[in-house]
């Protein structure tokens, strides 16, 4: 099994950009497993619009600092992650993938068989899967259900890596409570997505649902990723806020039981009509702002 081998430099980066943690000397990386890094999504965001513009320096940079680095496709359907878990395999690198079982395309075909579709263009591909859920797709079918049929789901592919997103619960035993629920289909959890939390925070946030899930489940081996897509720099609010700027695209450590750092979003994607993008809405990559959070 091939190992990723980690830079013993303070501080240092690889030809990639990636983060070093220096207390991984010749150790494998978890989250990674068997796969050499993660894959680049040549059809993200940022690399679309560049592709359809004049070569210049607003481009140039967001191709460069954002377009080129490794992001969470937001899956919508299951011919795009065939696609990319395709692609992923024949790189030996991994796709990130955020699913959402409640989003329109899944609640209107039937949650389940949306999954279904999801986990067979997935296959036997390396894939790290956050799994984002924010309501029910109906009265008879709640947000906890929809959570735990996905990781039922993905959770029984051999090669990929699930993951909770736990951003939005309101306490860390409320987090833990969900995590420990999903039982062995889940390998562990995320916070901060889509949000600005820098890393000291959101180490905090993922320390306090690791504790509660130690003391509810006798676990110590989940996995905790943060996303630092856009946590590079203060800011107040949590609306396409002015000031904010990107973090570091990869973190990576061999500790299961320490944070890892992965872009969760492609920055430049706006969180709706606010802020630095007031006429823009959700999910829409902006040039603009991608530039500010770069410049």
């Amino acid at each position: 099994m091939p190992l990723i081998v980690l830079l013993t430099v303070l501080g240092a980066c690889d030809p990639g950009g990636r983060a070093i943690d220096p207390r991984g000397v010749a150790a494998p990386v978890p989250i990674l497993g068997p796969a050499r890094d993660f894959r680049v999504d040549e059809d993200n965001p940022a690399a679309v619009w560049v592709r359809s513009v004049p070569t210049g320096p607003e481009a140039d940079v967001i191709r460069d600092r954002i377009a080129s680095r490794p992001a969470a496709q937001v899956v919508r359907t299951a011919e795009q992650v065939k696609q990319a878990a395709r692609r992923a395999g024949a790189t030996n690198t991994m796709s990130i993938f955020t699913i959402a079982p409640d989003q329109p395309e899944a609640c209107g075909m039937g949650h389940r068989a949306w999954l279904d579709g999801i986990a067979a263009g997935i296959a036997g591909a390396p894939a790290l899967v956050v799994i984002r859920v924010a309501k029910g797709c109906s009265v008879t079918e709640s947000r906890q259900q929809l959570f735990l049929s996905a990781a039922e789901t993905l959770g029984a592919l051999a090669r990929t890596i699930v993951l909770l997103d736990v951003s939005d619960a309101i306490s860390a035993s409320a987090a833990a409570e969900l995590i420990a629920s999903a039982g062995r289909a889940v390998d562990g959890f995320a916070v901060n997505v889509r949000g600005y939390a820098n890393e000291a925070a959101a180490t905090a946030t993922a320390n306090g649902v690791r504790d509660r899930l130690l003391a509810a489940t006798g676990r110590n081996d989940y996995l905790m990723v943060a996303d630092s897509s856009r946590n590079g720099a203060p800011t107040n609010g949590g609306c396409n806020p002015s000031g904010a700027q990107v973090g570091q695209n990869q973190v990576l450590r061999p500790e299961r039981d320490k944070l890892q750092l992965l872009w969760l979003t492609t920055p430049g994607v706006s969180d709706g009509p606010c802020g630095e993008a007031p006429t823009s809405h959700a999910g829409e990559f902006v040039p603009s702002l991608a530039y500010t959070l770069v410049a």
